[in-house]
């Protein structure tokens, strides 16, 4: 089921589809996004997206760092994502342009 996750200014929006089945346990999996401004105009052409996978209550990130892919303009696809324990993950994206920075975080949880 997709979901949508807005950026903390509300600047951008993120939409996201979590793995059929939930999100996997100790697997790397891949995850489609699409980023999307939220305002009158469109994308900034210099939007620049990292990840990061990290599960808070542990203080501990994953095994893996995700890589980033640019499919088509606002379109990413971002492989080797890993959570490696059972419990509360977030996967954060950092969206820059220039020089603003914004932050979209995905909540995960592992069964």
């Amino acid at each position: 089921m997709a979901a949508e996750q807005p950026s903390a200014t509300g600047r951008f929006s993120v939409d996201y589809e979590p793995p059929a089945g939930g999100w996997p346990l100790n697997r790397p999996f891949s995850l489609p996004l699409t980023v999307e401004s939220r305002g009158a105009g469109s994308l900034p052409s210099d939007l620049r997206l990292q990840v990061e996978v990290d599960m808070p209550a542990h203080r501990h990130g994953s095994d893996l760092v995700p890589q980033v892919r640019e499919e088509a303009p606002g379109r990413y696809r971002v492989a080797g994502i890993l959570m490696h324990m059972r419990g509360d993950w977030r996967i954060s994206l950092t969206l820059t342009t220039g020089t603003a920075v914004d932050q979209v975080v995905i909540p995960a949880h592992v069964d």
